[in-house]
């Protein structure tokens, strides 16, 4: 895949009011107020943004094997966490789904839903599963107090 240098270009600017007897010597004022740091720009005096190819490369496109490694570079979206169904699945096979979250790398699981069952009663815990885009994985635990799953 290639690689491309873009150039994020935002302008700051305030407006000063200046006494003098002349352009010249108010732009000359407002010079030596900016040199003494007495005006200094900040946030709120965001004026435009303009997102532009990098005068660097051509087209922006950076030569391969350049190193670039001192730049910013921009990620895709993190797409290892996802939405999840814990089913649990209790005495005579009655499954309580909750929404839970997992990370496709590590396997864990997380954010897991309480579910109120009502007057249900569950006793014995028979199983436990996550469904992630519609495969069913098991779900483990350390131990029996642990808190932290992981999907197999």
């Amino acid at each position: 895949m290639s690689q491309y240098g873009i150039s994020v270009r935002e302008i700051l600017k305030r407006t000063v009011i200046v006494e003098a007897e002349s352009f010249e010597e108010a732009m000359q004022k407002v010079i030596a107020a900016v040199e003494r740091d007495e005006i200094i720009l900040e946030a709120d005096d965001y004026e435009d943004r303009e997102i532009v190819p990098s005068e660097y490369w051509d087209d922006g496109k950076v030569p391969d094997g350049e190193d670039v490694s001192f730049y910013y570079l921009v990620k895709e979206k993190n797409t290892s966490i996802k939405n999840a169904i814990f089913i649990s699945v209790w005495d005579d096979g009655i499954r309580v789904p909750g929404k839970c979250k997992v990370n496709n790398n590590t396997k864990e699981v997380f954010d897991i839903e309480l579910v109120n069952v009502g007057d249900i009663d569950l006793e014995i815990l028979e199983s436990e599963y996550v469904v992630i885009d519609g495969i069913e994985f098991p779900v483990s635990r350390y131990g029996e107090d642990d808190t932290e799953y992981w999907y197999l």
